[in-house]
Order: C-alpha cells, then structure tokens, then sequence
C-alpha cells in the first residue's frame, strides 16, 4: 500500500470518527506533506489562469447584460 493510499484511508477514519482535537493533529504531523512536481505545478497553474479567464470572461458578460438591460439615455 503506497503512502497516499494509507493517508486517503487515514483520513476517512478519522473523518468518518469525526476526530477533532490533539490526537487529529498530531496524527496529521506525523503524514508526509504532499509532494508536486513541476510537471504538477504547471498543470495547477494552467487550471488557475483558465479560471481567472473564465471569471474575467463572466464579468464582461454580466457588465454587458447590465449595459443593454439600461435604456439607453
């Protein structure tokens, strides 16, 4: 069982026990953080900017909506 695997089945326990508090966090210590490798971070990076298009892109179309919605004067 590889390490993800036994912290993803670690976290459900205790999720599961609702464990909240010292033994939680200490557990939690003890887990490896998780690890990204360039390649990862490249990918997390590509998805953020296409979000941030998409929310540039549902501005200007809420901006337009607001626009043609007022008489013009």
């Amino acid at each position: 069982m590889s390490i993800s695997t036994f912290r993803m089945r670690l976290c459900c326990v205790l999720s599961c026990l609702q464990q909240t508090g010292p033994l939680h966090m200490a557990i939690a210590a003890l887990l490896p953080a998780p690890t990204f490798n360039a390649g990862d971070q490249d990918l997390i990076r590509d998805r953020q900017n296409r979000l941030l298009e998409q929310q540039r892109r549902l501005e200007q179309l809420k901006d337009f909506s607001a626009a043609s919605a007022s008489p013009p004067a």
